[in-house]
């Protein structure tokens, strides 16, 4: 009928270790999605535009420790109520930050950022579109280990007109 199905995809496809599942056609709305990729070694997820995060609260580890990222996130995945985005790409070393500028742009419901991207040493993208008026100053382990530079970081404290 074309609505997305609401679902709940905590710790849904961890430790599938390789994730090539094509979601093209596929609309889901995560109302959490903690853990839901975590540890996938090698993760692909062709489609993923289907997903709609709006009324996402949490995406804590999200993709943690997805050795191998290919997959880019989408506009569909902007998450305006998501309150922990704690190591959502943390160890995720080939991720290269592509459409995490969405997750939080416009947005400052988050509380808890610490080690979003640590480790993520392929990073090449800005966040400086994202709303931090909740933070001064940058979360613990934040951009530790990444390939983040200070001019990708979001400024904390402020809130960009997008």
């Amino acid at each position: 009928n074309g609505q997305a199905l609401k679902v709940d995809m905590n710790s849904t496809f961890m430790n599938c270790r390789v994730f090539n599942t094509d979601f093209t056609g596929v609309l889901l709305k995560p109302l959490q999605a903690t853990n839901t990729f975590n540890y996938n070694t090698a993760f692909t997820g062709v489609g993923l535009d289907g997903f709609d995060m709006s009324e996402t609260l949490a995406v804590r580890g999200m993709f943690n420790k997805c050795t191998v990222f290919e997959g880019p996130l989408y506009k569909s995945w902007k998450a305006p109520k998501a309150t922990d985005v704690s190591y959502m790409f943390s160890e995720c070393p080939e991720y290269n930050g592509h459409g995490a500028e969405y997750i939080l742009q416009g947005t400052n419901v988050a509380t808890n950022l610490d080690n979003f991207a640590n480790g993520t040493t392929a990073w090449n993208q800005s966040l400086t579109t994202w709303c931090m008026t909740r933070f001064n100053t940058k979360p613990l382990g934040f951009d530790a280990n990444s390939g983040m530079t200070a001019a990708q970081l979001p400024v904390w404290g402020t809130c960009p007109v997008v």
